[in-house]
């Protein structure tokens, strides 16, 4: 059983998650080229747990960058190619 102290305490800590995953993803400026670097695909996986723990869906629409992503195409094992010497 949790207390009040402690239900404040995780709901600040949650939210300061959620605060660090929105800022890390807005990815970064290399200071020598001046380019624009993504997020790193942990900070990806873990933002993608963190929404999915937190029942965060998304409606796909139309024009969308969530509908581009479901649009790309999708492979399957008949387009897998046999690497010499490694099993399946």
């Amino acid at each position: 059983m949790t207390n009040k102290a402690d239900e404040v305490a995780m709901d600040s800590l949650h939210g300061q998650l959620a605060k660090v995953l929105t800022e890390a993803l807005k990815g970064s400026v290399d200071p020598e080229t001046g380019l624009a670097v993504p997020a790193p695909a942990a900070i990806l996986s873990v933002a993608r747990q963190f929404l999915k723990d937190n029942g965060i869906d998304a409606v796909v629409k139309k024009g969308s960058p969530l509908s581009e992503l479901a649009n790309l195409p999708q492979f399957d094992d008949d387009n897998v190619v046999q690497l010499y010497g490694v099993q399946k």
